[in-house]
């Protein structure tokens, strides 16, 4: 149960609980680094409204639809979010260098390129610098990124485009290449601090704010196959004098999957145990 830095969430909102895809430098491919089993070449996505009737769950009306094409590498080609027409509304187009290595990803929104990142790595230094561009060719953004012996980023520092002011992350790993803690950083100061401690069958989050006071406490618990079946929030409310953690909510998840053990329709559920939302996702192998 790895769970990594993930620049985007490309499959379901839980997958980067834990942050973000892309931060590695090719220690895994996006395929591992969302927990897909098997050669996939391709996967839709259509999230529903759920519709409870009596014990009977059926699907509404999708609100959600996505597809994105996997290389045979196991890295994404492009990424496309559809409107309820079922036009293309927003892509994201990845390139690679002959390593396998990101180059560069355009957002096209609309037909229009919207942003546009450039990869630069440096595996002899082991870092990685990644500048993004909006629509008309302007630096509005940069971000540096430092790794560790077998590829895991260990610090990563984010400018605007006088490279002046900056947010810094510092992330730890255990033996087995699970994040265990994050250090976020604003022009040197600490402002947030996350811990996240490990088992078979749960995973537990705890988030400090910059005086090093507990704000929120996550417990994960996970099925057989390592995903999330139901997850609990504690925190001290957004307007209390309190320190003390009190339960924020509470989500399930309920899932059915393919004979490679990935999941294919998953069904969340609120607190009340009312079904909210249906995500179904067609995966197709090279082989």
């Amino acid at each position: 149960m790895k769970f990594r830095i993930k620049k985007k969430s490309v499959v379901v909102f839980f997958l980067s609980a834990f942050t973000c895809i892309s931060c590695s430098d090719n220690l895994n491919s996006d395929l591992k680094e969302l927990d897909l089993n098997g050669s996939v070449s391709e996967i839709y996505i259509t999230e529903y409204e759920a519709i409870q009737e009596g014990k009977a769950i059926r699907t509404g009306n999708p609100f959600d639809v996505q597809k994105i094409t996997f290389n045979k590498d196991g890295n994404i080609l492009e990424d496309i979010d559809f409107d309820k027409n079922m036009d293309v509304y927003q892509s994201v187009v990845n390139s690679y260098n002959s390593d396998g290595k990101k180059l560069q990803s355009d957002v096209i929104n609309e037909g229009k390129l919207l942003v546009n990142w450039i990869y630069s790595h440096n595996p002899k230094e082991r870092t990685m610098n990644v500048k993004v561009y909006d629509k008309k060719g302007i630096l509005f953004k940069e971000d540096d990124l430092f790794f560790d012996e077998v590829g895991r980023v260990v610090e990563e520092k984010n400018y605007r485009n006088d490279r002046d002011w900056f947010f810094q992350r510092k992330y730890s790993y255990d033996e087995d290449g699970n994040l265990i803690e994050k250090k976020v950083f604003a022009q040197g100061e600490i402002i947030n601090r996350e811990e996240y401690f490990f088992d078979d069958k749960k995973v537990e989050k705890y988030e400090y704010n910059r005086d090093n006071n507990l704000i929120l406490k996550e417990i994960h618990i996970v099925d057989d196959n390592k995903n999330p079946v139901e997850i609990k929030r504690f925190g001290t409310g957004l307007f209390s004098d309190s320190d003390e953690l009190n339960l924020l909510g509470s989500i399930k998840y309920e899932y059915l999957y393919d004979n490679k053990k990935n999941w294919i329709k998953l069904i969340q559920y609120n607190k009340h145990a009312e079904a909210v939302n249906i995500i179904e996702r067609r995966i197709s192998y090279y082989y």
